[in-house]
């Protein structure tokens, strides 16, 4: 994947891990990796809003929080963003897909 100072907040990266398409950016500085498709309307969320520690669906408008993946507004109470996990190794961004 890309080195970690390439990432840009708010700006996500979309990248393939496994044959998953993962959306990797910085948030509040910290970085972020989420699924790349809204699990609810199948959006594509590298398109969508990035703040707050959240990401907001373009095609619904149904906010996740980046950190939890839990529904935060709109009507998806029951479907959860995946989450993955993150690292910094020898200044590049390394994923490990959850679920």
């Amino acid at each position: 994947m890309a080195g970690a100072a390439e990432l840009e907040e708010g700006r996500p990266r979309v990248v393939e891990v496994a044959g998953r398409l993962v959306a990797v950016t910085l948030l509040g500085g910290s970085i972020v990796a989420v699924d790349a498709q809204c699990p609810h309307k199948f959006g594509d969320l590298s398109a969508g809003a990035w703040k707050n520690g959240c990401v907001t669906c373009p095609v619904h408008e149904a906010t996740f929080d980046c950190t939890t993946g839990a529904p935060r507004q709109g009507s998806v109470t029951n479907s959860w963003l995946p989450i993955h996990e993150v690292r910094v190794h020898d200044g590049n961004v390394e994923v490990r897909l959850n679920g």
